[in-house]
């Protein structure tokens, strides 16, 4: 059996699909994958052989005549089905194509009512929306006849460094903290010795390569060598410092531990770093109320302040370093649950 699966965007929620195919692959030795990407994501699933990689070119397959020839493109695959796992126009349309053309199409859920009531819950009791990997493995089990259990990334010991890796932005102002503490944390954990390395993207790292001072602990991650060589580097980090954000499910995706902090949006909505040994941080909705103010951190804040990140300060996030990952070597079992903190 052949399954085409469709996945355009964004970063993070294209890597999370990994682990559901995996997880149908190993129930299915047989079964081959054609994923349809943009190119600079495919990388991610190049040691997976029954992939075969298609690149969706933003500029190329724009607009109708640019999806009908994407089409074309993909019907010569010969697939036996079509996986949406993104659930937007574009791929409403094209499975609309393949519809027309007698092959089946399989929607993600996107538990848009659930979504719905998450953000207008207020109070304990706040219901856990089903995982991104675990919805993308539903839609994947419809079409390709079950799957082996979903499962954790294990990395072997002593497959890593001393190094943490600290990515301090997201993909809106909404999800990423202050650079003022961004800056006042590197600075805390370099004078306590902790060896540093940044990730993000080019223009990112060039704010903070203007405004942090060179040191011997300090490196930067290299956007430029490809999506592909910083999966590599990421699996080698003793820890992940970071916001919702792609680089948390990066990291997190190779095994790596990371401590990240959420603002505008909830660790169960369904985007928390998949995998165990994980500490969230955010502001107790009891204290601010407004929190979540959106599933994706999409929404501008209305307060004006950015209450949800700014509240939550670098000393706070320094303490659950030195907790997770002293430099004696010695830490803690982190918690499998978000840490609240007290504005």
């Amino acid at each position: 059996m052949k399954l085409l699966v469709l996945r355009f965007s964004a970063l993070g929620d294209v890597a999370l699909l990994r682990p559901a195919f995996e997880a149908i692959l190993n129930a299915h030795p047989d079964l081959e994958l054609v994923f349809c990407s943009r190119k600079p994501f495919l990388g991610l699933f190049a040691d997976l052989p029954q992939i075969t990689p298609h690149v969706f070119d933003p500029v190329r397959h724009r607009g109708l005549p640019g999806l009908f020839q994407l089409s074309q493109e993909l019907s010569a695959h010969r697939t036996d089905a079509i996986v949406d796992a993104h659930g937007v126009l574009r791929t409403h349309i094209l499975g609309l194509l393949f519809r027309l053309r007698g092959c089946p199409v399989y929607t993600i859920d996107k538990q848009r009512k659930e979504r719905s009531a998450f953000l207008r819950h207020r109070g304990m009791g706040r219901p856990r929306l089903n995982h991104a990997v675990e919805r993308y493995a539903d839609v994947l089990v419809k079409a390709g006849q079950g799957a082996s259990p979903l499962s954790p990334p294990i990395r072997q010991p002593g497959t890593f460094s001393s190094v943490l890796g600290f990515a301090p932005f997201a993909s809106t102002r909404e999800k990423t903290w202050p650079l003022e503490h961004t800056l006042v944390l590197i600075d805390a954990l370099l004078k306590k010795g902790y060896a540093l390395r940044l990730y993000g993207s080019p223009g990112e790292l060039a704010q903070l390569q203007s405004r942090c001072a060179p040191h011997p602990q300090l490196s930067m991650s290299d956007p430029a060598q490809g999506l592909r060589a910083e999966w590599n580097t990421l699996g080698t980090l003793r820890g992940m410092i970071s916001m919702d954000s792609a680089n948390m499910h990066l990291a997190a995706l190779r095994g790596v531990p990371t401590l990240s902090i959420w603002g505008a949006t909830h660790p169960n909505a369904g985007f928390a770093p998949w995998g165990s040994g994980h500490r969230m941080m955010q502001i107790s909705e009891s204290e601010l109320d407004c929190r979540p103010c959106s599933i994706f951190g999409n929404r501008k804040c209305h307060r004006g302040d950015w209450a949800c990140l700014s509240r939550i300060a670098p000393s706070a996030v320094v303490e659950a370093v030195l907790e997770l990952w002293p430099l004696d070597g010695v830490g803690s079992s982190p918690p499998l649950h978000p840490v609240n903190l007290k504005p």
